[in-house]
Parts: structure tokens; C-alpha cells; sequence
């Protein structure tokens, strides 16, 4: 019996060891799987971008710097603005024409990029992310078009982290997640990991309940990457979401020209934005 006990012992001990091991390895690796793009040289392209869509870096009074790309609106007085968070494997300038589009020529619109992204200072977590957003929305209100009234947070998969973080901090006429998470601590569960060993606990859900404005949700039911439950999840936090349903999964909705499109235009719209 005492040979038997010490073997049980023996293997708990492995097993805490090996748990351990993972864990380590959840805490040193976390930031990479997050962001990715950090890890990635790339120029921002300007290929496809508007004529009136320039590439600013934007220098903070602390050292830092916020690298945006900024396309004003096309008419004359105050207009509304979208503030665009990309997703982790994306780069902003991607996403310029898209969200052109989607803005048209009566809207600002502000892309905001990640630090250590494109050519951006810095390197990306929840702290330094909100950092950069905050220069950038403040740089906003000194913009003769923009009315700070109508600033709209779009948030795309990991963007969905920094657009709610954003409403946390400044006023917000209406926040919009794409295909974004409920809470990073809700994946560390699923991975069995302690919410602790969280690096960047974007807390999307507690977000949403703190913020009074309108939310537009939207999600793929086929979602491989974020299920579909932290949609339906968000849009339970909080009185002002609606859900929209995509067909798509993840990776294949446009953000111009589909559903997605269709369904913020609705919603800018129907608010007067």
C-alpha cells in the first residue's frame, strides 16, 4: 500500500508539474496567438485607399504615438465619425476602402492601428491599445468635422476588445462589435487555464453593461473562430444591443457591400449618424 501511495504521488506530482508547464507556456505564448500582425513586416499600401485618406502618426505628450489613418468627410459643416478597430491578423490599411465605403462621403472616418502593427511604435496589449485609442479620440475632437456627438466604435474580432475598452473611457453615440468575444477570460476557461494568467482581460460583456448608448451585435452562426454563443451572450448584457445573424462564418463576410454593411448602414441611419 505504501508502494502504491508513493506512485499516486508520484504521478499527481507529474500532473501538477505538466499543468504548470501549460500554463507557462498560456502565459508566454498568449500575446502572440492575440496579436499576431505584431510579428508580421508589413508598409501600410495605399492601392486602393481614397484620395483624401492620408496616413498620420499622432505624438502623445508622454512619448508615444498613435498611428492612424484619417479620411474626412466630403461636406461641408460637422459630420459623424466611425472609429474602425481592425482584427488581430489584419492591418489597418486593408480595411480603408471598405470602411470608405461603408462611411461614404457624409462621415469621418478614423482607423486606428495597433501598436508594433504596420510600422506602428510599440508593442500591442490591452493597455497599450486603449493608450493609442485615446490619443486618437482626443486628437479627434480638434478636427473642425467632427461633431463629438456622433462618434461611432466599430470593432472587428479582436477589435471588438479595444472599441468596447474605448466606450469605457470616452462618450460613444453607438458601439458596434463584428464577430467579436463576450471576454478573453471566457477562452482561458474553455482552455482551462486560470483567469489570472490572463495578460489583456478584454472584458466585453461587463463593458456593454456599463455603457448607456446603442449597440449593434453582429455574428456568423458558422463562426469557427468565435462561436456564436459570445454573440448572443453580448447582446443579453445589456438592454440597447440587437443582434443581427450572419450567414458567413469568421472570415468571409465583407465589410462592404454585404450583410454587414447593410446592417450598420441601417443602424447609423435610423440614429441619424
Amino acid at each position: 500500500m505504501r508502494a502504491f501511495g508513493k506512485v499516486l504521488l508520484i504521478l499527481l506530482g507529474l500532473l501538477v508539474f505538466a499543468y504548470a508547464m501549460y500554463c507557462a507556456q498560456v502565459w508566454s505564448s498568449q500575446r502572440r496567438m492575440m496579436f499576431p500582425g505584431a510579428a508580421m513586416v508589413v508598409s501600410p499600401k495605399r492601392d486602393d485607399w481614397p484620395a483624401d485618406a492620408q496616413l498620420l502618426v499622432l505624438p502623445g505628450n508622454d512619448g508615444t504615438s498613435a498611428q492612424v489613418i484619417w479620411r474626412p468627410a466630403q461636406t461641408a459643416g460637422t459630420s459623424s465619425t466611425l472609429v474602425f478597430f481592425h482584427g488581430n491578423a489584419e492591418f489597418a490599411f486593408q480595411s480603408v476602402a471598405a470602411m470608405a465605403t461603408l462611411a461614404g462621403p457624409g462621415r469621418n472616418l478614423l482607423l486606428i492601428e495597433y501598436p508594433g502593427y504596420a510600422g506602428a511604435a510599440g508593442k500591442p496589449g490591452l493597455a497599450e491599445i486603449r493608450a493609442v485609442s485615446l490619443l486618437a479620440y482626443d486628437w479627434l475632437l480638434g478636427q473642425a468635422s467632427v461633431d463629438p456627438q456622433r462618434i461611432i466604435a466599430i470593432g472587428r474580432s479582436i477589435g471588438g476588445g479595444p472599441a468596447a475598452e474605448l466606450s469605457r473611457q470616452r462618450p460613444l453615440a453607438g458601439l458596434v462589435l463584428i464577430s467579436t468575444f463576450a471576454s478573453i477570460a471566457d477562452f482561458a476557461s474553455a482552455l482551462h487555464v486560470p483567469r489570472l494568467l490572463i495578460r489583456d482581460p478584454f472584458d466585453n460583456r461587463d463593458a456593454l453593461r456599463k455603457y448607456p448608448g446603442p449597440v449593434l451585435i453582429l455574428h456568423g452562426r458558422r463562426d469557427d473562430v468565435i462561436p456564436y454563443a459570445h454573440g448572443v451572450e453580448l447582446s443579453k448584457a445589456t438592454s440597447t444591443a440587437s443582434l443581427v445573424t450572419l450567414s458567413c462564418a469568421h472570415n468571409d463576410c465583407a465589410l462592404a457591400g454585404g450583410e454587414i454593411a447593410s446592417a450598420i448602414g441601417t443602424f447609423l441611419v435610423e440614429r441619424g449618424y
